[in-house]
């Protein structure tokens, strides 16, 4: 902002200018000035609410696309219902930035804004638009303008999207399941999204129809699938991901898609038999994954299986990095029966390794295994366990 704005400008930063001749000049300033000019233009012309409305409708009239965009943020700010036929007209404009502002200023409008934006479903060029529009508005009335057949793939993707955030609405889910076939795949991962959400619900099990999806050809709606069946949280949701998660063709080409099946086994917490299974032939990335979500199980009982599970893996000569995953992840779970091969990780030749065994067990329980070190202080170790064991209580005593 120039010297000569600032000077004029200044008086108006106050939450209510003083009068009349204050609004034409943070009018003027949003016609002639800079971007941020406009900018703070903006938030002077909002203070005076509805007033500033009748100097603010005929510069629409203008070709310049940036003083519309500005003039509808503060149309916005103002919500007045008597500019809702103004910015459906607005949504028609030429340029996309100013129509997608007009849209997403009716949203802001709530049920008032339904009636006028269905009126513009039926125009194509503005379709997407004012599906997204309507898709902001989480209202009954919305459910059967979201449900109309639309040619538009993207437009599908956003009805179908919004369907899912609609709760206890029966018509629904028949319309998710039948879109779980629709060849645009940004439809498809819609769809399965919505149907996990819907699951809470309707405690309806969909794991039959969701299965297929796992092979889907786009990666993106089979990692999703993994997450919905997570959320549907059933044994046979279990059942289906551990069969995918063990499958040769998985883990040799859908590395993104086994992280999410991991993920959402862990997440259940109803059993863990098929990531004990999967951890004796594991990728890399997906050992380090298993590892790292058996720290964040919640279940009790599930813990306890999960720290059985890491201390097996421990036991099978795992490298540095999953060494230290599984002290950290044991230290999470609290289960005082990995105290023990916790201390035995203070003798690893690897320094990393036993700083992540001696926050692990302050952790895991920091009085019982401070004594077990003392104790052990005193017993003939081997050297590097009696190195490790001594750096411990050095490290607990500098905390």
């Amino acid at each position: 902002m120039d010297a000569q704005n600032l000077a004029f400008i200044s008086p108006l930063l106050s939450p209510r200018p003083a009068n009349g001749s204050d609004l034409e000049v943070a009018v003027d300033l949003l016609k002639m000035g800079d971007f941020h000019d406009r900018w703070d233009a903006v938030k002077i012309i909002s203070d005076w609410g509805d007033e500033a409305i009748a100097s603010l409708l005929p510069l629409l009239e203008t070709e310049d696309w940036e003083l519309q965009w500005f003039i509808v943020r503060i149309l916005g700010n103002l919500q007045n219902p008597t500019t809702i036929p103004t910015l459906v007209e607005l949504i028609k404009a030429n340029h996309a930035d100013v129509a997608g502002m007009a849209a997403g200023v009716l949203s802001s409008f709530g049920e008032l804004a339904i009636a006028p934006l269905a009126a513009l479903l039926g125009h194509e060029p503005t379709q997407l638009l004012v599906m997204q529009a309507l898709a902001q508005i989480h209202h009954p009335q919305v459910i059967p303008l979201l449900l109309q057949e639309v040619e538009d793939a993207d437009v599908r993707a956003v009805a179908i999207e919004a369907l899912g955030h609609f709760h206890h609405a029966p018509e629904i889910p028949p319309v998710l399941l039948a879109a779980l076939q629709d060849p645009a795949a940004t439809v498809r991962r819609a769809a399965v999204v919505g149907l996990g959400f819907q699951a809470g619900s309707y405690q309806v099990d969909w794991v039959k129809q969701l299965q297929p999806l796992l092979q889907d050809l786009d990666g993106e709606v089979a990692q999703q699938t993994a997450i919905a069946l997570g959320r549907i949280s059933t044994p046979a949701a279990v059942a289906v991901l551990n069969q995918a998660l063990l499958s040769q063709a998985l883990q040799s080409s859908h590395q993104g898609l086994e992280v999410e099946i991991i993920r959402a086994i862990a997440r259940m917490g109803i059993e863990l038999e098929g990531l004990q299974v999967y951890l004796q032939n594991a990728t890399p990335t997906g050992k380090q994954e298993a590892i790292a979500v058996l720290g964040r199980v919640e279940n009790l009982q599930t813990k306890e299986q999960a720290a059985e599970i890491l201390l097996q893996l421990l036991e099978s000569q795992p490298d540095v990095r999953e060494k230290q995953a599984i002290a950290f992840s044991l230290g999470q779970l609290g289960q005082l029966e990995a105290m023990e091969a916790l201390i035995q990780l203070l003798g690893d030749v690897n320094a990393s390794v036993r700083f992540h065994a001696i926050a692990a067990l302050q952790q895991l329980a920091p009085q019982a295994a401070y004594q077990r070190l003392e104790v052990m202080s005193g017993e003939a170790l081997s050297p590097a366990l009696q190195n490790g064991v001594a750096i411990a209580l050095q490290e607990w005593g500098d905390r």
